[in-house]
């Protein structure tokens, strides 16, 4: 299983914090440019927003297509997802992330089982949770959010014990 990352692409928004579906097509052009056959690969991919002056992009929805990310990652129902996001900011850029699944030939993959595309989204909501725990995924995230394991997960202030320092050690986290 072989996955690369590519972005950021800066998706164009109207002044009243709208994704500009008409500049849609602008912005997979600029994918196939920037990398040829991007846009139907199948894969992963994360929406944030740049904060205005900021360095690091908050990432606020994690998705995945088995069709291409052209098909999958500007539907409605996530569009509205994105905008609730980019409303919660005066300024921010919103951005893209595109992880595609590679073949053994390192060519991006247009089809196949869809279990390894499965398992990378549900490690990416993961660690997009533990940066932003607004995420606006609502599929594979309750585990995330209920799941309590002192000094390793959702643990809150003070000291965990030494089994959980020692495993913490173990793990290398």
């Amino acid at each position: 299983m072989r996955f690369e990352v590519y972005g950021e692409f800066r998706i164009s928004i109207t002044p009243g914090r709208r994704i500009d579906r008409e500049l849609m097509d602008a912005f997979w052009s600029e994918v196939n440019i920037t990398t040829v056959g991007l846009s139907a690969a199948i894969g992963c991919y994360v929406f944030g927003v740049r904060p205005s002056g900021g360095q690091r992009i908050t990432p606020w929805y994690v998705g995945k297509t088995m069709r291409g990310f052209e098909f999958e990652c500007f539907q409605s129902h996530k569009i509205i997802r994105y905008e609730d996001a980019l409303h919660k900011y005066k300024r921010g850029r919103a951005m893209m992330f595109l992880i595609p699944k590679c073949t053994k030939t390192g060519e991006f993959a247009t089809g196949g089982s869809s279990k390894p595309v499965d398992l990378l989204e549900k490690y990416l909501i993961g660690l997009a949770l533990k940066t932003n725990p607004d995420l606006r995924n609502a599929r594979d995230t309750k585990m995330y959010r209920e799941l309590y394991v002192p000094g390793l997960v959702n643990a809150g202030q003070g000291n965990p014990g030494a089994g959980a320092q020692s495993l913490k050690r173990s793990l290398g986290i």
